[in-house]
């Protein structure tokens, strides 16, 4: 069968983990980088489907945007109202969201608890709503989503209100910067702009614990600040691979073990290394 990844990013590492798990399997599935400016996104999945994709993964910037061509959404992905993961099956498309439980799964391997905490989000795009969905499901006392236009995007403040949430712009979280958790959900200091950083400095306040769901580089800017000053950093590789498994998991209609994404993590981390 034929999967594949959507969006504008040319340096995913979706493409090694999905192989992996096609090699262990010991199938001829395949996986493929689908790179497309923004175009009519309807034609767009007409063409994938026609191609004989029985399913793809969808990543910024269309993440929100394939949701009115869609057939059927997964309950989470109606709740968080973005989409990561499509199956084509007897003409119909179907969306699901795995970002929610690869985040979930990294803070649980991790350690991080959630419960009572204030927790500051940066950005707003798909994946920030998977990630303040189950920031909420998992008991966070506030929510703070950060934004460089926090009063422009209608359809994000009432995502943001929807969990008890407001969008606060960066010039308000560094005017009051107290938070238990900070997440970075934006592609700043993503590779190639490595020296890129969401947050020119590290505001003093700022919890205990500072994650960046970028995973390449394995250690951003922000986290580098965040562990110079001695908070527990966590990057987006155990994310990245425990949503990829829920993605296969959705298309090979199996479960895979704890112990398997944990591996798998450590084979990408090598990866990620040489590149």
């Amino acid at each position: 069968m034929k999967f594949g990844l959507l969006g504008n990013n040319t340096h995913s590492l979706s493409p090694q983990i999905h192989q992996h798990i096609f090699d262990d399997l010991g199938t001829n599935d395949t996986y493929t980088l689908l790179a497309y400016a923004k175009t009519d996104m309807d034609v767009l999945l007409q063409q994938i489907e026609a191609a004989g994709f029985a399913g793809i993964n969808v990543t910024i910037p269309y993440k929100t945007e394939v949701i009115p061509f869609l057939d059927q959404l997964s309950p989470a992905a109606q709740t968080i109202g973005a989409v990561n993961t499509i199956v084509f099956a007897a003409g119909k498309r179907y969306g699901y969201n795995t970002d929610y439980d690869g985040f979930h799964l990294a803070l649980q391997a991790h350690g991080v608890n959630i419960s009572s905490k204030t927790c500051v989000v940066l950005g707003t795009g798909g994946a920030s709503r998977a990630i303040v969905a189950l920031l909420h499901a998992q008991g966070a006392k506030n929510i703070r989503l950060i934004s460089r236009q926090p009063l422009q995007k209608k359809a994000d403040c009432l995502y943001a209100e929807k969990w008890g949430g407001h969008i606060e712009s960066y010039a308000e979280l560094y005017a009051r910067p107290t938070c238990d958790i900070l997440v970075n959900a934006t592609p700043v200091g993503m590779y190639p702009q490595i020296e890129a950083s969401p947050l020119m400095t590290l505001p003093v306040g700022t919890g205990d614990v500072v994650i960046d769901i970028i995973y390449r580089p394995q250690e951003t800017r922000l986290l580098q600040q965040a562990r110079q000053q001695g908070k527990q950093t966590i990057n987006g590789m155990y994310m990245l691979v425990a949503q990829a498994l829920r993605a296969e998991e959705i298309w090979q209609k199996r479960t895979w073990h704890t112990a398997y994404i944990q591996y798998l993590v450590k084979q990408m981390e090598q990866i990620n290394g040489e590149t």
